[in-house]
């Protein structure tokens, strides 16, 4: 259904951005968010799920290769599609996240295998990190580099109610990480001003939730938002 979807938005002239929560390898699938998405993998379990000969690393590659012939049945129609795997990796909470060395050898895999494999041509990949005070930091170090990345984003939620993320501050940091890179707001609930995205080049933003979007937006901002040019 999520396909035929994106299928027929593309058709529309809509960009199409997915966004990919895996279960954790440690658990089978299906699985719920709080029980199997969110976690951590021990040392031992990641050096285990990295080496292309474990039974950990087939059964990655399982769940993933679920997920590919969706992207391959997009990519035969011609749909580019703007992939977001493995956001948020500089906090901690998704098995995925929170040791940066790890991090980035497993988004090379991923990417190594979606497009070596399984010849993937119509992937933009997306790279977002989390807008979180105490992890703000030190962001290069989760960059996979740009040979694996193809646009740049920060998932950013107002730090209070009724303030709004450092919009400018966000763009001009993650410029930092590769001034070649588009950049885009990848989750937001506060929306960002009109000025704000005329003052900065921001590619795409995707408001995350219609709860969120009304929690910390009034109706007459989200109307306005909406039908601005």
């Amino acid at each position: 259904e999520m396909i035929n979807k994106a299928l027929s938005l593309a058709q529309k002239g809509v960009l199409i951005t997915l966004s990919y929560h895996q279960c954790s390898v440690l658990m089978d699938e299906p699985c719920s968010f709080n029980q199997g998405v969110l976690g951590t993998l021990s040392n031992v379990q990641w050096e285990e799920l990295l080496n292309p000969h474990s039974a950990l690393h087939q059964k990655w590659k399982e769940q993933i290769k679920k997920i590919g012939v969706y992207l391959q049945s997009l990519d035969k129609q011609e749909v580019t599609v703007y992939f977001r795997p493995y956001h948020e990796g500089n906090a901690p909470g998704f098995w995925w996240a929170g040791q940066a060395s790890y991090y980035k050898r497993l988004w090379i895999m991923l990417h190594d295998y979606y497009v070596n494999e399984l010849k993937l041509t119509n992937l933009k990949w997306v790279w977002s990190v989390s807008f979180h005070p105490l992890y703000w930091n030190d962001l290069q170090a989760y960059y996979p580099g740009d040979n694996f990345v193809d646009v740049i984003g920060a998932d950013a939620y107002p730090p209070k109610k009724d303030l709004s993320p450092p919009y400018k501050k966000i763009y001009l940091d993650l410029k930092k990480i590769s001034s070649s890179k588009p950049l885009a707001l990848t989750e937001v609930s506060r929306l960002p001003h009109k000025d704000e995205l005329k003052n900065s080049s921001w590619f795409y933003v995707v408001p995350w939730g219609v709860n969120l979007l009304k929690r910390d937006n009034s109706i007459d901002e989200i109307q306005s938002w909406y039908r601005q040019d």
